[in-house]
């Protein structure tokens, strides 16, 4: 293995973490949150979708396809988001639960960005998906405070 082939997995787990996420989020019940958390949800979803599209172009420039590539973190993780979901609990308890748990993808998200920073010497289009590192975090901290 040498450094391009460990870029191409780094993003291609990218990529399965954000295909995985918005397969999620498509259609998922968000009625018991607040109007302001839906609102930031909402452009959470459209922020990742923008990055899978980014990364899936990245990934093709690269001629990689990924695939059929599962991330079993994020798998895990929206796995629990569903079961919040679920739950016959007051809509208030439901949402903290949810927040903690979208907070915990989130997060894993943004380390895995951060990942990228390891190959973007030279690389534009690593230097483009980066960019958008402070938007999600500022999307993350919206939606937190």
């Amino acid at each position: 293995m040498n450094i391009d082939d460990l870029k191409a997995k780094e993003l291609s787990n990218l990529y399965a973490m954000f295909k995985q996420t918005n397969d999620y989020f498509d259609g998922s019940e968000i009625s018991f949150l607040t109007e302001k958390k839906q609102l930031m949800l909402t452009y959470y979803i459209k922020h990742t979708c923008g990055l899978e599209e980014q990364i899936t172009e990245t990934l093709r420039d690269m001629g990689i396809n990924p695939g059929n590539t599962k991330d079993s973190i994020a798998e895990e993780m929206t796995e629990n988001l569903k079961e919040i979901i679920k739950e016959e609990i007051e809509d208030g308890v439901k949402e903290v639960g949810y927040l903690l748990s979208l907070n915990r993808l989130m997060s894993y998200q943004i380390s895995n960005l951060e990942n990228l920073q390891f190959f973007q010497e030279n690389e534009a289009s690593v230097v483009d998906i980066l960019s958008s590192l402070d938007e999600f975090r500022n999307v993350q901290k919206s939606i937190f405070n």
